[in-house]
């Protein structure tokens, strides 16, 4: 949830930056604009309740691997750069991200339209609102708080399989664990 304080935050840093681009022209204008964009970047994401943390190759693999094992279409709650839908995308399967974030968002759509991934889009919801109902398979690599808030929705969930990184459910056992790469098997 987006607090009143950061919100009156980056407002300040807009008018901030309006005021310099107004009396230094563009000269000043430019510089201002790629540090103000750098500075969005890197603090906006907090209002959607993580940061971007790159899921590892290795964890990449054993997700494909489990993803091979079963039919149907993949999501990926929280996205981030799409680096785990392309990678599923191109084993073959359906795969379709989710990510609030709009810069995020931006970059992983682009990501995969440069690189030809046909398979393969990116919706920009709340994954707290998006429809899951599609997915056979579900990745999550989000913070502890956000997998408790989210695990009364996955319990809900009928003949899902979902795949967790580095992190578990607070209350939900994992069918499978691996610890060597830290993915852990759901079944609902």
């Amino acid at each position: 949830m987006i607090s009143t304080f950061r919100a009156k935050i980056v407002f300040l840093l807009f008018v901030l930056f309006i005021l310099l681009l107004a009396n230094w022209g563009t000269y000043a204008g430019v510089p201002m604009l790629v540090l103000f964009v750098v500075a969005c970047s890197v603090y906006v994401p907090s209002f959607f309740g993580s940061y971007w943390t790159p899921t590892e190759a290795k964890a990449v693999e054993r997700v494909i691997r489990e993803v091979k094992a079963r039919n149907g279409a993949f999501y990926d709650i929280g996205s981030g750069d799409a680096r785990v839908v392309e990678a599923v995308a191109k084993a073959g399967f359906t795969s379709v991200g989710i990510e609030i974030d709009p810069l995020k968002w931006l970059f992983s759509t682009a990501r995969l339209k440069i690189r030809g991934v046909r398979n393969a889009r990116i919706l920009r919801t709340s994954f707290y609102k998006a429809d899951l109902s599609g997915a056979d398979i579900i990745f999550c690599y989000l913070p502890n708080k956000t997998l408790e808030k989210l695990e009364p929705r996955m319990k809900k969930l009928r003949g899902k399989t979902i795949i967790c990184y580095r992190i578990k459910f607070p209350t939900m056992k994992p069918a499978k664990e691996f610890e060597k790469e830290k993915v852990y098997v759901y079944k609902t």
